[in-house]
């Protein structure tokens, strides 16, 4: 019988054992279970925090994207606005040049004309001095045949005049 008892006893205390190490291994399983569920709750907080780090940053990229594009369309006008004044500049002094060179042509056509009149006139005036030389000259030569045929007369002997 003791070894019977004995036995039991063994038996009994091995139950024992077996029921605290399963208590034990239950709660072992327990306390991993709450630390893997704490570690995968903080590393879905980590990802969540980082994911909207990263939405944070991507919001600050795009608005910085929008800042540079409005830049580069502000700077893209006003080179389009400089340019249409320049344009505009060139225009007008291209206009002022063309009107500028057409009141010189209008201004020589002007003086041509007067020239031409001026040189139509004197023209007119050598040959109306031409003419009255040519006819002064015709007198002059009919004045000495008249100066030699007085002459002439003068050197010959008066007959006697009757009274």
């Amino acid at each position: 019988k003791s070894r019977v008892a004995e036995a039991e006893q063994a038996r009994e205390n091995n139950r024992e054992a077996i029921s605290s190490l399963q208590n034990a291994l239950v709660e072992k399983e327990n306390l991993l279970q709450s630390k893997l569920q704490q570690a995968l709750i903080d590393q879905d907080e980590y990802h969540k925090n980082d994911v909207n780090t990263w939405k944070a940053k991507v919001i600050e990229l795009e608005r910085l994207n929008n800042d540079i594009q409005d830049k580069i369309q502000r700077t893209h006008n006003d080179q389009d606005t400089h340019r249409q004044a320049d344009l505009d500049d060139w225009k007008s002094r291209v206009a002022e040049a063309a009107q500028v060179r057409e009141n010189d042509r209008q201004t020589i056509v002007s003086l041509q004309s007067d020239l031409n009149e001026k040189e139509n006139l004197w023209h007119n005036k050598l040959q109306q001095a031409l003419s009255d030389q040519d006819i002064l000259h015709q007198k002059v030569v009919e004045l000495e045949r008249l100066n030699r045929e007085m002459s002439g007369f003068i050197e010959q002997p008066s007959a006697p005049e009757d009274h």
